[in-house]
């Protein structure tokens, strides 16, 4: 008899590849909902054993999350750096060596105890830093599942809670080099809006970016503004 759990992620090239990595666990059965809608009406008439949360920025009702174990994965070395756009939030303050924390859900944003954790690097475009996070969370969902003892741990005190960031044009005040070589990386990924900088009429967006000891090699699309 299969196990019945419940993957609650968007639409993107990770949690597809996630959810297709999950699906060759042997007598596992994983559905998946993109969306609280989705999740609501799937819940009306299945009872997971498990739900899990990846790259999922919807609220989640306390109802849902009392009544099922809700595990959710969240990138930071934590208790630093909770809250919104956790891997941005990290990049632009120089984090490059972070961990994928898989949490029990609770009321408290990204608060909850944690199950397991691997290590993670945020080098790279952001479309290599979450397929690698997909990856290091099949690892994680294969040990909560693997090890149903397997407790959560109360995190340390203190940390702080950041909000997301919703600004993708590169700051005029850039002094370094680096800094904006960062900036342009950790919006390069499919459903985030690549760095960007307005000249006159005109919008320029960064993508692929590789940095060498004096300059920036990146594409560049150049929009009218009119066009946006």
């Amino acid at each position: 008899m299969k196990n019945n759990y419940l993957l609650a992620s968007r639409d993107n090239s990770w949690s597809d590849a996630l959810n297709e990595k999950l699906n060759s666990i042997k007598n596992c059965n994983f559905d998946r909902v993109r969306t609280k809608r989705e999740l609501k009406e799937y819940l009306q008439i299945n009872d997971p054993q498990k739900i899990f949360f990846f790259h999922w920025s919807n609220i989640v009702a306390a109802s849902v999350f009392d009544k099922y174990e809700c595990i959710v994965f969240h990138t930071a070395n934590l208790p630093e750096f909770r809250g919104g756009s956790p891997i941005q939030n990290q990049i632009v303050k120089n984090v490059t060596s972070s961990h994928v924390n898989a949490l029990k859900m609770t009321a408290e944003v990204d608060g909850g105890p944690i199950y397991c954790s691997e290590p993670l690097t945020l080098q790279g475009t952001l479309y290599d830093v979450w397929h690698a996070i997909s990856t290091i969370t099949f690892s994680l969902i294969e040990k909560v599942i693997n090890h149903p003892a397997l407790k959560p741990v109360e995190q340390k005190k203190g940390g702080m809670v950041y909000n997301r960031l919703k600004n993708n044009s590169v700051p005029f005040e850039v002094n370094e080099l680096n800094t904006i070589y960062r900036f342009i990386q950790m919006l390069d990924a499919d459903e985030y809006p690549n760095a960007s900088l307005n000249i006159g009429n005109f919008v320029l967006y960064f993508t692929r970016a590789k940095r060498n000891k004096d300059n920036i090699l990146c594409d560049v699309k150049i929009s009218r503004v009119e066009n946006e």
